[in-house]
């Protein structure tokens, strides 16, 4: 099945990537609404069964989702991904901000 991504909208995207996200990682995540999030559309506490470079996931992971409306395709779009992703990274290394800084950082995009 083939799913077209580019009618969505960046709201819609976001809560599609919040139910996927509550489905995959199952109880104790925290879905973040509309408005000031922190940088996050949720985010989990604890171990998971996801694992990277042979390490399993245990402690704080925030999902990150960024959906473009009117995508370019190509570099232009990897570079708007890449100006957003920093913004929001940058926040939790702004102790004034208060925000916990993730072990983890799941990005959801199109």
């Amino acid at each position: 099945m083939v799913y077209d991504f580019h009618k969505f909208s960046p709201q819609s995207f976001e809560r599609f990537s919040q139910a996927m996200v509550s489905k995959k990682l199952g109880p104790g995540v925290q879905i973040y609404g509309a408005g000031p999030d922190g940088a996050r559309e949720a985010s989990f506490e604890g171990r998971l069964a996801i694992s990277t470079h042979g390490s399993v996931w245990d402690g704080y992971v925030v999902v990150q989702a960024k959906h473009r409306a009117s995508p370019r395709r190509g570099a232009d779009d990897a570079a708007w991904l890449e100006r957003e992703l920093k913004a929001d990274l940058d926040k939790f290394l702004d102790a004034s901000r208060g925000l916990k800084k993730p072990e983890y950082y799941w990005r959801l995009q199109t």
